[in-house]
């Protein structure tokens, strides 16, 4: 089945936008790249700000929905569960990381409405989890939730920001991320867990 033209403006704004930024990518290369009339950026998404805010809300969302469903698992396997989305979501959204490299640096438009939310709900899923893990015992008292859960959210993004130099000296593995992610874990749970 063909995709309709919002789905395309869709697929071709992403990476352009994550390659180029917002300012040097053109309404015509943008409907050119995805063999649409350039009206129809307007006609979906009210100007070329609404297609970057809907590119961040398509990028982001993905956080959100990932955190959402797990409440019911213990601690630590949601921090485990955790990282193993941020794998699949980095996966599924390779320019994920540079959208959040350019927002940090030089926050857009969709920065306060989408960003930060969607950062947000990541933040306080992780928030939960470990204050929730001092209340049962599983982590230990002294922790402070909010910069626990910072760090291990700066673990995680670390290596995602900082791949395409890490591949280059780390030993070659299989599947890197996984290897990865899962080691980082062990070490974060090894410092946070109540022995």
């Amino acid at each position: 089945m063909e995709k309709d033209s919002r789905s395309r403006l869709l697929e071709a704004a992403i990476p352009l936008f994550a390659e180029k930024g917002f300012n040097a990518v053109s309404i015509r290369e943008l409907s050119e790249k995805a063999g649409a009339n350039s009206a129809l950026i307007s006609y979906y998404f009210g100007n070329k700000e609404g297609l970057y805010t809907a590119v961040l809300d398509f990028q982001f969302s993905r956080i959100t929905t990932a955190v959402s469903n797990s409440h019911s698992l213990s601690p630590i396997e949601r921090i485990r569960y955790y990282g193993k989305n941020a794998i699949l979501i980095h996966q599924q959204c390779p320019h994920l990381m540079r959208y959040i490299q350019r927002e940090v640096a030089n926050p857009s438009v969709g920065f306060e409405t989408v960003v930060s939310r969607h950062i947000a709900s990541a933040y306080h899923f992780l928030h939960a989890a470990i204050a929730n893990g001092i209340e049962t015992g599983d982590f230990r008292s002294d922790l402070d939730p909010d910069y626990a859960a910072l760090s291990l959210a700066g673990i995680i993004n670390f290596y995602f920001m900082t791949k395409p130099l890490v591949s280059t000296f780390l030993p070659p593995a299989k599947n890197l991320d996984h290897a990865y992610i899962m080691q980082a874990l062990e070490i974060y749970l090894n410092g946070v867990i109540n022995k």
